[in-house]
């Protein structure tokens, strides 16, 4: 079988852009997506479970494990089963836990559970056509058991400090919210693009507006006045650090899940291209 990876014969056709769907970003680089929402879906209930036997028919072999001290390879489903708890320690099972469809990273080397605990990818055991292939197969492919944990955040009052990329983005406003094309009122807002993915916790206060745990967030609609968007103007696809406090969604001038109003925006090194959450 030949490792079809994200369809390498679409390689040139990156970068992607973290604002697409994810369904969007496995059909522009791996062809199709259905074949990666299943399996995703069918992998994370399996280690829910904590069930072995599916998750070792759900690998592919040899499978890659990467630790501190070096890398160890799981040659077959038996050896798997036998070496589970081992393979699938405490940290990669909690960013599967937490990790959400919506924001998985995906580009042409695979799709990313976590901060890279866990990689997938689809194996062409068929022919290719068109640069399609007509028999794909989605496995687990490498365990990466060091992959720094996913931040948790809490919301207003606490302030956070995080980084990413400020991109300028239109959306459709009132009426309908649904297409500026079809005559809703367009509204430009700063997102930003995080460098991490982040989940936030709900602040147990009930009939709170913020208790609701959000997970896999990778994007953070950013909440400025007047002054600072003339002030901060010149870090539009900047690389920047954002302090502030965070507050959840709650109407449709709200674009993101969870916002951020900014207290200040810092520069950091220069990059314009975002980073892998």
């Amino acid at each position: 079988m030949k490792k079809f990876g994200c369809l390498i014969l679409l390689s040139s056709l990156l970068p992607m852009f973290a604002a697409e769907t994810t369904d969007h970003r496995l059909d522009y680089i791996c062809g199709e997506h259905e074949p990666y929402r299943k399996f995703f879906d069918t992998f994370t209930n399996a280690v829910a479970k904590a069930d072995k036997k599916a998750v070792a028919s759900l690998v592919n072999y040899p499978l890659m494990v990467n630790r501190e001290s070096g890398t160890k390879y799981i040659k077959s489903p038996a050896a798997l089963i036998q070496n589970y708890d081992a393979v699938f320690t405490e940290n990669v099972r909690h960013e599967i836990a937490i990790q959400t469809y919506d924001a998985l990273f995906v580009n042409w080397q695979g799709v990313m559970i976590g901060r890279g605990q866990v990689w997938f990818e689809g194996i062409c055991s068929g022919i290719i056509t068109n640069g399609k292939c007509e028999n794909v197969t989605v496995n687990v492919v490498t365990i990466n058991q060091d992959a720094p944990r996913t931040d948790w955040l809490s919301y207003e009052p606490a302030v956070v400090e995080v980084t990413g990329v400020i991109k300028r983005q239109t959306f459709p406003g009132p009426p309908e919210y649904e297409s500026v094309a079809k005559g809703d009122e367009a509204e430009t807002c700063w997102i930003l693009h995080l460098s991490q993915i982040v989940c936030v916790k709900a602040d147990g206060i009930k009939d709170s507006i913020n208790d609701e745990t959000e997970a896999g967030i990778t994007e953070l609609q950013l909440n400025l006045d007047e002054d600072q968007y003339a002030k901060y103007k010149k870090l539009v696809g900047k690389h920047v650090k954002v302090t502030g406090t965070l507050y959840h969604s709650i109407n449709g001038h709200h674009h993101t899940t969870v916002l951020l109003t900014v207290k200040s925006i810092e520069p950091l090194d220069g990059k314009t291209t975002l980073s892998p959450p």
